[in-house]
């Protein structure tokens, strides 16, 4: 999943340099949303809008693989994604945490 929220075409090259704290964020906002459990596949992928994704990440001994579609996600799904589409967000400075 790459947080694709900037439109502007100088974002697309750029090389992102989390913080420390932004990794402690990042790997807390994966536990929080259980991403290490989220399924392969998710949703009804038929429909052409709306927030898909997909996401390939391992880390140490752990791996997930997951794609979808919130349409159709669970009730409740949208609100993990999000937030861990937000924490991408900021790690690549496309996003003020402050800001709400």
């Amino acid at each position: 999943m790459l947080p694709t929220a900037s439109l502007d075409c100088r974002d697309w090259d750029k090389v992102a340099k989390p913080t420390r704290m932004q990794w402690r964020q990042f790997w807390r906002v994966c536990e929080e949303t259980g991403i290490w459990s989220w399924p392969p596949s998710l949703g009804n992928r038929h429909i052409c809008d709306g927030l898909q994704w997909v996401l390939e990440l391992e880390y140490a001994h752990r791996r997930v693989v997951s794609r979808g579609q919130v349409s159709g996600s669970p009730a409740g799904f949208s609100k993990r994604l999000y937030k861990f589409h937000q924490t991408l967000q900021t790690m690549a400075g496309w996003r003020n945490p402050h800001k709400v």
